[in-house]
């Protein structure tokens, strides 16, 4: 199953990289509302005066984000590294996703553009800035993952993000996965990790990749 996965994922990659094609673009719904958006080189952004996020909110940026999906699961041979199989496959836990069949999954961004039509019936999204608080109690999810937010978040609030998402995490039973790839603050993620405080059992995981020529995905840089 893990080989077929892994098979379907590479060829995921070459549609989307190979041959100059452009990626197929993925549906989604888009905000209505203007207002915190500006429009640079002809695409929307949030506004940096009231939301740091970098990155575009369009469908050229949903294509990109799904194309990054397919390269790291492809890369780690999974969607997740943290030894949560027996917490995701005996009974029905609840994950905050941010950023199984039998779960229930909460999807959390600054944007309202979301893919609608690979949507899973098992997945609700709500719209909020972490850097505001999350919207949930305490102790409310089974697991809890981020990745590729380093460049959404200033430094100076990592620690409160970190607290953040381990206050609204089960305690004792839950595992909590992160990656990132800017060179310094991705050094850092276990250091805010242990100081948090509440947390054990911190693993740092490592995987090396290659794209472009030498991986027969000359396009992965989109990613």
């Amino acid at each position: 199953m893990g080989q077929l996965a892994s098979k379907l994922d590479f060829l995921k990659l070459r549609r989307f990289c190979g041959g100059g094609n452009k990626a197929a673009s993925t549906n989604t719904t888009n905000t209505s509302d203007e207002e915190g958006f500006r429009i640079v080189g002809g695409r929307k952004f949030h506004d940096p005066n009231t939301i740091k996020y970098p990155y575009p909110v369009d469908d050229e940026e949903s294509d990109r984000l799904h194309l990054q999906h397919f390269w790291t699961r492809y890369i780690w041979q999974s969607n997740f590294s943290a030894p949560i199989e027996n917490l995701l496959n005996y009974h029905e836990p609840t994950i905050l996703d941010i950023g199984y069949p039998n779960a229930n999954i909460v999807g959390l961004d600054i944007t309202v553009q979301q893919p609608t039509q690979i949507k899973p019936s098992n997945f609700t999204f709500v719209k909020a800035n972490v850097l505001d608080g999350l919207p949930f109690d305490d102790n409310t999810f089974d697991y809890v993952f981020q990745r590729y937010m380093i460049g959404g978040y200033p430094k100076e609030k990592w620690p409160f993000v970190i607290n953040e998402l381990v206050r609204v995490l089960k305690p004792e039973i839950a595992a909590m996965g992160k990656r990132g790839t800017d060179s310094e603050t991705s050094k850092k993620l276990k250091i805010y990790l242990e100081n948090q405080g509440e947390l054990e059992n911190i693993t740092k995981e490592v995987r090396a990749c290659y794209h472009g020529e030498r991986a027969n995905t000359p396009g992965i840089g989109k990613a």
